[in-house]
């Protein structure tokens, strides 16, 4: 193989790595975007959605929506008179968002 050979196919690897280190990072961010899953924001969400309605209302809409739109709904009941701060309302969406349809204990 001649030198321009060589330097082509280096090129291509490197264009390669790139290309893979870039997916990983997209890959890395998006699941950092995602609030955890904790038991005090379950106990958070469980109990403010719950205090105005039942919870198969937001079992039904589990799947339907990424984090902002829970974030919107959210901010809707919140301006209704649920109880959650900025920081709440931030972590329930992502723990919402990551929920499968018929999740417990938001499905019972």
């Amino acid at each position: 193989m001649g030198k321009k050979e060589e330097r082509l196919r280096t090129t291509w690897i490197s264009f390669g790595a790139v290309i893979l280190a870039c997916t990983i990072l997209a890959f890395s961010f998006a699941q950092a975007q995602q609030a955890p899953a904790t038991k005090d924001t379950m106990t958070t969400v469980m109990r403010s959605c719950s205090a105005c309605h039942d919870t198969a209302r937001v079992c039904r809409a589990l799947g339907t929506r990424d984090a902002a739109g829970w974030e919107r709904t959210i901010k809707r009941m919140v301006a209704k008179g649920a109880s959650l701060g900025t920081e709440d309302i931030q972590a329930a969406a992502g723990l919402l968002a990551t929920l499968a349809p018929g999740s417990k204990p938001v499905c019972k």
